[in-house]
This record gives structure tokens, C-alpha cells and sequence, in this order.
């Protein structure tokens, strides 16, 4: 929607500057006209680029929109499966840290005593 009030004002813009342009320049009828063509022209091509222009970047948009919901879940549940494998390898070696400081813990214990 942005983008259409902007060409809306571009065109404005340029409507009113050569309309300007026109009453106030010492010029004669027909190179006024021969210049107001161009100028028209060239706006025109100009409104043609940036429409081009905001196609692909929609059509961009889209792709990446496309990609990003056949790739996240794919990832996230490789990420999960990744997880689940760390949790499951590193259970036994936890536990057995875990026994390890409670028997020096013991140990300490008995010591002391």
C-alpha cells in the first residue's frame, strides 16, 4: 500500500512540476511540448521500472516465505532429534559424575570424622 501512495505522489510530484515548469519557462509553445513529452516519457518509464522492481521483490518475498516453511520444520525437528540424542548420551555420563562427587563426598565425610 506504501508503495502505491508513493508512485501516487511521484506522479503528483512531477505533474505539478512541469505544469510549473511550463507557465513560468520563456520557451516556445512546441519545445514546451517536445519537453513535456520526454518528460512524460521518462516518468512513465520510470513508474514501469519501480512496478517491475516491486514484482520481483513480492515474487522474492514469496520464494523466501516458500523456503522458510519447507526448511523450519524440517530443522526444528532435526535440532529436536539432535537433542534427544545429546540428553540420551549424556545421561549415563552425568549420572555417573554425579556418583562420582557423592562418593567423594562420602569419602570427605568419613574423613572429617
Amino acid at each position: 500500500m506504501k508503495s502505491l501512495t508513493f508512485t501516487t505522489a511521484f506522479i503528483i510530484g512531477g505533474v505539478i512540476g512541469a505544469t510549473a515548469v511550463a507557465l513560468t519557462s520563456p520557451i516556445s509553445g512546441k519545445c514546451r511540448r517536445q519537453r513535456i513529452n520526454r518528460f512524460l516519457t521518462q516518468t512513465t518509464e520510470d513508474i514501469d521500472d519501480v512496478t517491475q522492481n516491486l514484482q520481483r521483490v513480492r515474487h522474492s518475498l514469496d520464494h523466501l516465505a516458500k523456503t522458510a516453511n519447507e526448511t523450519i520444520p524440517t530443522f526444528k525437528k532435526d535440532m529436536e532429534h539432535i537433542v534427544s540424542d545429546f540428553k540420551f548420551q549424556a545421561e549415563p555420563r552425568i549420572n555417573a559424575i554425579n556418583d562420582s562427587v557423592q562418593k567423594l563426598q562420602n569419602d570427605l565425610d568419613i574423613e572429617s570424622n
